[in-house]
């Protein structure tokens, strides 16, 4: 592998592992809450904030899989659906929404790094 592109290829794959193990993370967390005491296949009905908050996950967790083809793409897809569930989880009162999307935000920021790099070096 040539030397310069080392760290965008670094960069790229963090950024696919932490979103794999970040996706698995979240639905396992997803699956478990479901389940906790209800019968099986029930799951609790939320409100239309809550639902937004999975719509806003799910486009970041969109953008992983878009980023390992078209990286910038994908990184303004998953920073957009984390900063908005951020935001409504900010309005709602409880800023560990922040937190929470903390790997998200990293993600977002390797993929873009990657593709800015590679960017520059085709243009030399």
């Amino acid at each position: 592998m040539n030397s310069s592109m080392l760290v965008p290829t670094l960069a790229r794959w963090t950024g696919r592992i932490i979103g794999l193990l970040s996706v698995a993370f979240f639905m396992f967390f997803l699956i478990g809450e479901s389940m906790e005491g209800r019968g099986h296949g029930q799951f609790p009905t939320l409100r239309w904030d809550e639902l937004l908050l999975f719509v806003f996950l799910f486009f970041s967790f969109g953008g992983i899989a878009v980023a390992w083809r078209r990286e910038r793409l994908g990184a303004w897809c998953i920073f957009s659906g984390a900063a908005l569930f951020a935001g409504l989880m900010l309005v709602r009162g409880q800023a560990f929404g922040l937190v929470m999307m903390s790997p998200l935000f990293l993600i977002a920021v390797l993929f873009y790094v990657s593709w800015l790099l590679r960017k520059r070096l085709r243009s030399l």
